[in-house]
Order: structure tokens, then C-alpha cells, then sequence
């Protein structure tokens, strides 16, 4: 990485690059890992929870006072491996120090002791394989078991043509003068997201931000406009319908918030049958990557027996647009 570096500055010293201009984008490739060895981060959230209430009733049915108490303890409270193993070694110190059996339902009361402690083993080993996945997996929502750093993504090429997911990476790319000057590997599926990250690994190069940068639509956001703008970059990129909007048949949508008119002075917004949107209060919203938005929502009087009803919107109540 040092090396690749040294090498851009050498080019920039010759007058081949100034470093001055990023041209970024990015593409997916594909890991050599199986594309069946998933696992999905809301899978094993959901099962965990499973696994949390599973162990507490498996306690809570432990003849034991240990157990029951360990049980009623942590009502509430999440079961960790360590906290299971605890557990399991004071019900075999329990079992040990517990006298001979001597009747037939004493032999069968110790039976089923050790059954269910070795049930409780296999929960906190399951416990932990579930801990681990969340572990290797961080903040992605995905990886793939024969390459933990790959992460689970859409890909351009889909020969099945059902959008299947494949084990990937996103490589983020910025070039000047026909050579690369920035790489990076994200989890991220979406360029969007990657976008203020990149242009910071740009900084950490070179010590200073690019002063022009070019991306396409798929970079495109409110963040990423920010982040530009208070780094005193000079954007080329283009917002998400920017192509939408150059073809020939586009028409815009009559009901879309972008298309009703906007009365600045008393702030309200009107629909396409003339009724009045008042501002009703402001929405905050925050993006995966911990950015902040502020939307201003409005809302109409009466939708109730309009006749573009259907067309307009298809939620209960009256009709909120968020600015």
C-alpha cells in the first residue's frame, strides 16, 4: 500500500497526475467462495433470541435450586457462553456430591439431571457458534463461511436472472489521466454509502482531499453532497433520476411531492385537486452510515371522497408528503 503510494506521488512529481481530481467508481468482484455457505446476520439474531428463551425454560425446568435460582436471576438478562458455564459446573459439582441413588425413582431423577445438563451444553455451544457469527460479521449484515471477508451482495452478472446473492466484494476505484491513484474494498453493496469514506482514504494518502471530484448518479445523496461541499470539493455527480429524467418519454409524476407547487411564503404545499398541506412537524431520520437527515413533513385536510384518491396515494388517513 506505502509502495502504491510513493508510486502515485513519483507520477504526480512528473507532471503525469495532480492529484487534484478523482474520477471514482466501483465495481463488484466475486469471491471464490461458495455461494451457498451464507449466513445471514438476521437469521442469527432471530435465532439467538430463540436459543435465550429456549435456556431460560431449560433452567427453569432443572430440578435444582442452583438452576432455578440462576434462572430467576437473569430474568431479563441475556445468557452468555461464560455465564452457561458457570452454571453447568456447579450442577455437576450438584451432581457429584449428591448422595448414592438407591430407588428406582432416584436413579431416573438423576438421569434426567444429567440429560438436561447436557442439553444446557449443547445450548451454550450453540450459544457461542451464534456469538462467533456476529463476531466475524460486525457491522455487515452478511458473510460467507470459506471467506469471512466476503460479504453477501447482488452482482452485475446474474446468468440465472433471479438476483441471486453472491460472496463479494464492492472495490472502490478512483483514476486521473488513465491512472489509478485510490483503491478501497467495502462491505457496503451500495456505492452511495462509500462515497465520504473514500475520499477520506484519498486524504490519508496524499494529507490533503482531492479538489474536484467526478462519480456517476450511484453516488448521488444528501450526505455525500454535504461532505463535498464542507471539504470545498467541486462536485460532478449526478443525483439518483438524473437519467431517468434525460430520456425522451419521461414524464414527471403529477402526484409526486416534487411536482405539486410550493407556496414559500405560507409554507404550505397544494395537491393536485387545489387542496391546502400544512407543515405538521419535522421527521429525523438517520442513514446506516450515522448521518443525520431532517425531512419537513405535510399533510393535506381532507382526502376522504377525492376522486385522484387512487392515484395519489393509497395509505389510510389523510396524505403526508415528507420534504
Amino acid at each position: 500500500n506505502n509502495i502504491f503510494t510513493l508510486g502515485c506521488i513519483i507520477l504526480a512529481a512528473k507532471g503525469l497526475i495532480s492529484l487534484d481530481v478523482e474520477y471514482i467508481d466501483g465495481t463488484k468482484i466475486e469471491s471464490k467462495a461458495n455461494k451457498y455457505t451464507f449466513v445471514w446476520k438476521r437469521t442469527v439474531e432471530k435465532n439467538r433470541a430463540k436459543l435465550q428463551e429456549q435456556i431460560r425454560t431449560l433452567l427453569l425446568q432443572v430440578d435444582d435450586v442452583i438452576a432455578q435460582d440462576n434462572a430467576a436471576k437473569t430474568e431479563g438478562v441475556e445468557f452468555t457462553a461464560a455465564l452457561l458455564d458457570e452454571i453447568s459446573e456447579e450442577l455437576n459439582k450438584s451432581l457429584e456430591s449428591a448422595p448414592e441413588p438407591k430407588t428406582k425413582e432416584e436413579k431416573q431423577a438423576v438421569r434426567t439431571k444429567k440429560k438436561q445438563l447436557k442439553e444446557l451444553e449443547k445450548k451454550r455451544n450453540k450459544l457461542q457458534e451464534y456469538d462467533q457469527h456476529l463476531e466475524v460479521m460486525g457491522e455487515r449484515n452478511s458473510y460467507s463461511k470459506t471467506d469471512p471477508d466476503a460479504t453477501f451482495m447482488h452482482m452485475k452478472e446474474d446468468a440465472m436472472r433471479n438476483g441471486q446473492t453472491k460472496p463479494g466484494y464492492n472495490l472502490q476505484i478512483a483514476t486521473e489521466n488513465q491512472f489509478i491513484t485510490d483503491f478501497a474494498l467495502y462491505a457496503n453493496r451500495t456505492d452511495t454509502l462509500t462515497l465520504p469514506s473514500f475520499l477520506e482514504s484519498f486524504k490519508s494518502r496524499y494529507h490533503r482531499y482531492a479538489k474536484t471530484v467526478v462519480a456517476d448518479s450511484g453516488y448521488g445523496s444528501e450526505e455525500n453532497y454535504l461532505f463535498m461541499d464542507i471539504h470545498n470539493m467541486e462536485a460532478y455527480v449526478k443525483y439518483n433520476y438524473f437519467h431517468k429524467e434525460q430520456r425522451p418519454r419521461y414524464t414527471p409524476n403529477p402526484f409526486s411531492p416534487a411536482s405539486l407547487y410550493y407556496n414559500k411564503e405560507q409554507d404550505f404545499y397544494v395537491c393536485p385537486m387545489g387542496q391546502h398541506m400544512k407543515r405538521i412537524g419535522m421527521k429525523r431520520s438517520l442513514t446506516s452510515n450515522g448521518f443525520v437527515t431532517y425531512s419537513v413533513r405535510y399533510q393535506a385536510e381532507r382526502c376522504d371522497g377525492c376522486p385522484l384518491r387512487g392515484s395519489c396515494f393509497k395509505a389510510r388517513g389523510n396524505r403526508i408528503i415528507e420534504v
